[in-house]
C-alpha cells in the first residue's frame, strides 16, 4: 500500500475520489453518533464516505456496541418473543467449567487469607444480599451455634457413635432431644437429654410423635416397637 501511495497518480487519483463525496458537519455527525449510529450508517444518511465521517467525529469513538446514555431503545417495547428468547438463550448458554489448573490456582491464592471483623459485618445480617428481612427462626439460629454443635458431638463420643434404637455404628448419625428443643430451654445442652439415632430412624420418630410435647416414654415406646419389628429395617 505504501508503493502505491508513493506514486503520485494514484495519490491524485484516491485525493480526487475523496472530493467527490459531500464534506460533512461535524455537530450532525457527533449527533448521529451520540445516538448510536455507526460510522458506515452516518454516511449513507449524509451520502458521504466513512473517511470523511471519522475526519468530523471529534469526540471519542466508542470500541464496540452502543455508546453510554443512548437514545436508540427509549420508549421501545421489548416483545413478548423477543424476551423468551433472551431468557432461553441464558438458561441453554454453555458456561465454561473451571479447569482444575485455575481451581489450584484459587485454592493457592486463598490460602492463609482471613476476613476481619469489619469486612464480616459488611456482608452479614442486613448488608448481605441474601437478607430477607430477619426472617430466620429461633430455633434454627440456635441450632448453628457452636454451643449446639459441642453438645452433639458430646453425646456421640459418649454413646460411642451407636444409634440408640437399631444398635448399628457409624452411618448418618443425628442427636435427638428426648424433652424436645424447642420446649425445654432449661435442657437444650444436657447431655442426658440427648441420645445419639439413626438419621432414618429419628425422622421416623418425628413423622409417628411429631415435634412438640415429645418424652423419655415416647422414645422407650419406639425402641419396643422397632425391637418387635414393628417398622422393620432402616
Amino acid at each position: 500500500m505504501k508503493i502505491m501511495w508513493e506514486n503520485p497518480e494514484y495519490r491524485d487519483n484516491m485525493c480526487n475520489a475523496h472530493r467527490l463525496y459531500n464534506k460533512v458537519d461535524s455537530d450532525i455527525v457527533n449527533n448521529l453518533y451520540k445516538n448510536g449510529l455507526s460510522i458506515k450508517k452516518i454516511a449513507i444518511k449524509l451520502n458521504t464516505n466513512a473517511w470523511q465521517v471519522k475526519k468530523s467525529l471529534t469526540i471519542k469513538r466508542r470500541l464496540s456496541g452502543f455508546s453510554k446514555g443512548h437514545l436508540l431503545n427509549i420508549g421501545k417495547e421489548c416483545k413478548k418473543e423477543t424476551k423468551e428468547k433472551i431468557r432461553d438463550a441464558q438458561i441453554n448458554k454453555k458456561r465454561k467449567s473451571l479447569t482444575k489448573e485455575h481451581k489450584e490456582k484459587i485454592r493457592v491464592s486463598n490460602i492463609g487469607k482471613t476476613w476481619s471483623e469489619d469486612a464480616k459485618l459488611k456482608v452479614s445480617g442486613i448488608h448481605s444480599h441474601l437478607w430477607k428481612g430477619g426472617l430466620t427462626s429461633k430455633n434454627i439460629t440456635e441450632r448453628s451455634r457452636r454451643k449446639y454443635f459441642n453438645w452433639r458431638k458430646s453425646v456421640m463420643d459418649r454413646d460411642d457413635y451407636i444409634c440408640k434404637v437399631t444398635g448399628e455404628r457409624g452411618g448418618k448419625l443425628e442427636v435427638h432431644h428426648i424433652l424436645n428443643f424447642a420446649q425445654y430451654n432449661e435442657f437444650k445442652y444436657k447431655m442426658e437429654n440427648g441420645e445419639t439415632m439413626k438419621e432414618t430412624m429419628h425422622k421416623k420418630f418425628h413423622e409417628i410423635y411429631g415435634k412438640k410435647d415429645n418424652t423419655l416414654e415416647q422414645l422407650e415406646e419406639f425402641k419396643e416397637d422397632y425391637r418387635g419389628g414393628l417398622y422393620g429395617t432402616f
